[in-house]
């Protein structure tokens, strides 16, 4: 962590959080500072955890993070925004610029959400065929949820031709890929 490496920082977060809020602080005034730096220390104001809780603070830091391409803060700040967080005025016009941001960056877990919003929600018009898409992009990057999503595409017809033989491999790899990252034999 010392020497700046960011797995090593994220995982002595959780087991050292005032080792790393230093480290983190020196990194971050860094000119050429990457965006996982100030998305881990927005960590530390939102929760308060070795500072003050100071949720303007999180979120100021988010944005720079989001400026900086950090797709993980562009996640969080669609989530705060779509659902209205922490105090944070609803706003799902913001919350989609923040999705298909990271959708464009080709976050998987973006690409999802942004899927699910298409097909499913009344804020926006929605598009099968993007969301289908999008759902089959995410899945090729291994995101489990993609790939449940992908299969109710195929199930149902959803931004393509049904298909039962093609929704149930997508249902069998999320669960394979479920029970991977669970760690299930």
């Amino acid at each position: 962590a010392e020497k700046e490496d960011i797995r090593a920082i994220e995982y002595l977060m959780a087991v050292s959080p005032k080792t790393v809020y230093p480290i983190l602080v020196r990194m971050a005034k860094k000119e050429n500072a990457d965006g996982t730096i100030f998305h881990m220390l927005s960590r530390f104001y939102m929760n308060g955890i070795v500072v003050e809780k100071n949720l303007g603070e999180s979120m100021r830091l988010l944005e720079i993070s989001a400026e900086k391409q950090c797709t993980r803060a562009l996640y969080d700040l669609g989530i705060i925004y779509e659902y209205g967080k922490f105090g944070i005025e609803k706003d799902f016009a913001k919350a989609i610029k923040y999705y298909e941001k990271g959708a464009a960056l080709d976050d998987a877990t973006c690409m999802t959400i942004l899927g699910v919003l298409l097909v499913d929600s009344d804020e926006i018009a929605h598009d099968d065929s993007r969301a289908f898409q999008l759902f089959s992009k995410a899945a090729s990057k291994g995101d489990a949820m993609a790939y449940d999503n992908l299969g109710n595409c195929y199930k149902f017809g959803i931004g393509t031709e049904a298909n039962l033989d093609k929704a149930t491999e997508c249902y069998a790899k999320a669960a394979e890929l479920k029970k991977k990252r669970n760690n299930i034999e």
